[in-house]
């Protein structure tokens, strides 16, 4: 076996879960991360971009095992489990995005205590966050994959790119 060959095998061992993935906001460093407040995050640079520009601050990347990030209908399963609804009865989980259940903004958002439920569930089964289908900031469509890290102080150390 030649020596491209060898190396090859180990990067691809080494990078094979891992996903880059970026946060456009004003954290600086680790030290601004506050325990138990999630951030969010996009494999998408040019969306952390546009998030980054609303935010006044500046774009971080950091890799993520992506074995390790839930996916939304796992999310969806733990939320029925636990029996998890809307604050609005007007709306129901099942005519919700996740995005709009976990974010207090939107009207058919959960409480923060059923958000905290989900996610202390969801780290329970080994998950640091959970992926979900978003709008794309630039177009306004509902076609491009985020994810939300539940604790990023614990979870975001492994780099910044």
């Amino acid at each position: 076996m030649n020596l491209r060959k060898i190396i090859r095998e180990i990067l691809n061992e080494s990078f094979e879960n891992e996903i880059m993935v970026f946060h456009g906001g004003n954290i600086e460093s680790s030290k601004d991360y506050e325990e138990g407040f999630p951030i969010y995050v996009s494999p998408s640079r040019s969306q952390a971009r546009e998030y980054a520009k609303g935010n006044e601050g500046r774009v971080n990347g950091y890799v993520l095992d992506k074995n390790k990030i839930a996916s939304e209908e796992k999310a969806r399963e733990v939320i029925k489990k636990l029996g998890i609804n809307p604050i609005s009865s007007e709306w129901t989980v099942d005519d919700s995005s996740l995005y709009e259940l976990i974010d207090d903004r939107f009207e058919q958002h959960i409480n923060k205590k059923d958000v905290d439920r989900l996610f202390n569930d969801l780290e329970k089964l080994g998950y640091e966050g959970v992926e979900f289908m978003d709008a794309d900031i630039k177009t306004g469509n509902k076609y491009i994959n985020n994810m939300v890290i539940f604790n990023p102080k614990k979870t975001l150390y492994r780099g910044n790119f």
